[in-house]
């Protein structure tokens, strides 16, 4: 159920079930007297946003179903007492079949073809489990202005290689209608590649540098590539090339399941992130060696295609910090030891990046929790900041407040080790790393969360 709360006096205001999500409700009743079983059915983030069309403001709220399945569903919340269904979309790729609900629940379904829908507004055929949060944009076609969600084609559980590997751009005014599927490439390896992970969408509402309508797009995916997309009204639309390679394989395990975050430092766009498999927490087999990221796009605001993607060869090593990177430089990474991955999408503060981080156990009590830890580098040299560790269990995203961070933890909390740290419940807070300051703002936001 997707949940509205008041936020002043904690109340439920009211709960939908998307349509989506019925055929799966029978699963939850138990044969053992006052128990049920667990589901996973709205397992995904909403995004909100104002937008308008049809000649009137509307606030939609646009959520998918997570491990909950291959759906999105909008809701129009405009009257936040009283939601309406606008759209439903699922991906059945048992009964090869995209099912559309309109406003009002009536279901029209289209057989996949040759892995194909014919009718192309309805072609979510390679739609996998929705973890893709959308980002809600204006971008500007035939030069028509129109609002648009883009996001990944989700999670494919890395066996199916006909679900997840594309980018797909969502027509808001029409009922959920597909504008455009960009597949992304799938590497020849043993890898079946999707993109779970949130885009990083750059509009030029949110830096001066790009002079155009719409958004350009970063893809981060399954198989450790970044590929930057063209959604502007520069150059051709939906044109896309390949940023980087992690040169990621089914030995080392540097998958990505998490969003890249991106700044703009010197009036270069920065993109960092990092990989590990958050499917499999305790893996540790010989040859794992995760990595964290920080790289540059010297094209931006600008794209070029590139005649072959960057990789950790024009990057520098600063795993144990000798130098920064230079000029010539496509940024810097770092090797994780012990088998660490990423749990979370980074967060940029202050010129700093902070990574949450897993170790899992060795030894004896190989199957005890592993620890939670918390990273953080200088933005435009890879420096280490910070490493501590904040008890056992997976960190989630860093959020800010002031000069605070505060991460939650699914495990135990355990400060005593960290210096500067305290805990209260499940939530752990520290002052933020000192960096060096030039006065000037170097983060810009461009998208909503």
């Amino acid at each position: 159920i997707l949940h509205a709360f008041d936020a002043s006096s904690g109340e439920e205001l009211w709960g939908f079930i998307p349509p989506s999500v019925l055929n799966k409700l029978p699963k939850i009743i138990s044969s053992t007297p006052n128990v049920t079983n667990a589901i996973f059915g709205v397992d995904g983030s909403p995004v909100v946003k104002d937008i308008y069309y049809g000649g009137v403001w509307r606030t939609i709220v646009l959520t998918g179903l997570g491990r909950g399945g291959n759906s999105y569903f909008a809701l129009d919340i405009t009257n936040p007492n009283s939601p309406t269904h606008l759209f439903t979309i699922e991906n059945d790729d048992i009964g090869k079949v995209v099912n559309f609900w309109n406003s009002s629940g009536t279901k029209t379904s289209y057989l996949h073809s040759f892995g194909s829908v014919a009718d192309a507004t309805k072609d979510y055929s390679k739609l996998g489990e929705a973890w893709s949060t959308p980002r809600i944009i204006r971008m500007r076609i035939s030069n028509v202005d129109k609002w648009v969600a883009v996001f990944g084609a989700g999670f494919n559980g890395g066996v199916n290689p006909n679900l997840g590997s594309a980018a797909f751009v969502m027509d808001l005014e029409n009922n959920g209608d597909l504008l455009k599927k960009i597949d992304i490439t799938d590497k020849s390896n043993t890898i079946a590649n999707s993109v779970p992970s949130d885009l990083v969408v750059i509009t030029a509402n949110g830096t001066a540098k790009a002079q155009y309508y719409g958004a350009m797009v970063y893809v981060p995916d399954y198989e450790g590539k970044i590929t930057k997309i063209n959604l502007t009204s520069s150059g051709t639309l939906y044109q896309s090339t390949q940023l980087f390679d992690a040169d990621s394989s089914t030995t080392n395990g540097r998958y990505i399941l998490n969003g890249a975050e991106a700044t703009i430092n010197s009036d270069t766009l920065w993109l960092y992130f990092g990989t590990g498999d958050s499917e499999k927490l305790q893996d540790q087999i010989s040859g794992t060696e995760n990595r964290l990221y920080g790289i540059k796009d010297v094209n931006f605001p600008n794209f070029v295609t590139l005649g072959s993607p960057g990789t950790i060869a024009n990057c520098r090593n600063t795993t144990t910090q000798t130098s920064c990177p230079t000029s010539s430089d496509l940024g810097w990474y770092i090797n994780l030891p012990n088998a660490q991955k990423l749990t979370a999408q980074p967060t940029i503060k202050n010129r700093a990046v902070y990574f949450p981080i897993y170790e899992p156990t060795t030894g004896a009590k190989i199957c005890n929790t592993g620890k939670a830890i918390l990273k953080a580098t200088g933005t435009t040299c890879g420096d280490s900041l910070l490493s501590a560790t904040l008890g056992t269990g997976v960190l989630s995203k860093v959020t800010t407040s002031g000069t605070k961070v505060i991460v939650g933890i699914s495990g135990t909390a355990d400060t005593s080790q960290a210096s500067g740290f305290t805990k209260k419940d499940n939530l752990i807070s520290g002052e933020q790393v000192s960096t060096t300051s030039d006065a000037i703002i170097e983060v810009e936001a461009w998208r909503e969360n």
